[in-house]
């Protein structure tokens, strides 16, 4: 009888060996394979910062990360930081031009510290003449805001 209990035992133990490399096993959750598929339809980030130092202000956002969509704008990039930051801010729209020219954030309006006043941008250190709704951003892009009281000179435009 011992004979039969050792090939029992020897039997099932097989069989449990078999079973556990027939029945798959369970693979951990792996974020980064999702995070894969969501960079195909987005960019990384890009920096922006909003400064209004030039009347005696702080900086409104100081450096910051922001991930973009495609087709991103400067002005998407700054629009969606501002509401991101429930701040206010103003523009006004040329729909003949496809022009946009930013009157206002946080309450710092253009033209009330001179007629020369107002809202600039630079892209990577250098100040674009041309409206931030056609400017488009890459990865690691770094945008400025900058209030000015003289129409950049202030501010090294």
């Amino acid at each position: 009888m011992n004979k039969k209990f050792g090939i029992g035992i020897l039997t099932w133990a097989l069989i449990a060996v078999n079973a556990a490399y027939a029945v798959p096993t369970m693979q951990p959750f792996e974020p980064d394979a999702v995070a894969v598929s969501a960079k195909a339809e987005t960019k990384d980030a890009v920096t922006l910062s909003i400064s209004r130092k030039t009347i005696g202000g702080t900086d409104i956002i100081s450096p910051t990360s922001f991930k973009v969509e495609a087709d991103s704008t400067v002005w998407t990039v700054l629009q969606k930081a501002l509401d991101e930051k429930g701040m206010d801010y103003e523009y006004t729209y040329s729909k003949e031009s496809n022009d946009l020219y930013v009157t206002s954030i946080d309450g710092v309006k253009s033209g009330a510290n001179g007629p020369m006043s107002g809202w600039m941008f630079s892209l990577n250190g250098k100040y674009i003449q041309d409206s931030a709704n056609k400017v488009k951003v890459v990865e690691g892009d770094i945008i400025e805001w900058k209030y000015t009281k003289d129409g950049g000179k202030d501010i090294g435009a």
